[in-house]
């Protein structure tokens, strides 16, 4: 989100009233997306998996608290989550021919969205706060538990089809 920041700034005269300014800045916080770029088999926290742009030069650092992880047709390679992973999205577009395996790690996102092939969640905890879109691929749970808990006030959105097993 935005926020806006203002600095009241005043002046003294020794005859006359006070004089006032008030400035204003506004602030965009910058949240980045990093796309997976492996074209082989490999771990989410290898930071040279990962870029800024689609098809880009890695080492762009690993997909932390509040950025986006994107999974595109250009980085077709397969990914372990070998760590817990805290972001705001995790994507998986059409054009993606690799899986994505959590092993055991837990997982937690505002928003999951899957649109092509699998994700398969192995004995992990996987929490989603947001929305969980599924436009197509396959969710495979296994023995893992998923957890759509929204913040106070507010609701998970589903989207498309899942089924969830106890």
């Amino acid at each position: 989100g935005n926020t806006t920041y203002y600095l009241r700034v005043s002046g003294l005269t020794p005859t006359g009233p006070n004089n006032w300014l008030v400035l204003g800045s506004t602030v965009t916080q910058y949240v980045p997306n990093f796309y997976w770029i492996s074209s082989g088999l490999s771990n989410w926290q290898n930071a040279a998996n990962w870029s800024l742009a689609s098809g880009g030069a890695g080492n762009a650092g690993i997909p932390g608290p509040g950025s986006q992880a994107i999974f595109d047709g250009v980085g077709l390679g397969s990914c372990t989550i070998d760590t817990t992973v805290l972001i705001s999205t995790l994507t998986i577009n059409p054009g993606y021919t690799g899986t994505i395996d959590t092993s055991s790690s837990t997982v937690t996102l505002s928003s999951f969205k899957i649109n092509s092939r699998t994700f398969t969640a192995r004995n992990s905890a996987i929490n989603v706060s947001l929305q969980w879109a599924s436009y197509g691929g396959q969710f495979i749970a296994n023995t893992s538990t998923v957890t759509l808990a929204a913040p106070a006030g507010s609701t998970v959105t589903l989207v498309g089809h899942t089924t969830f097993f106890n």
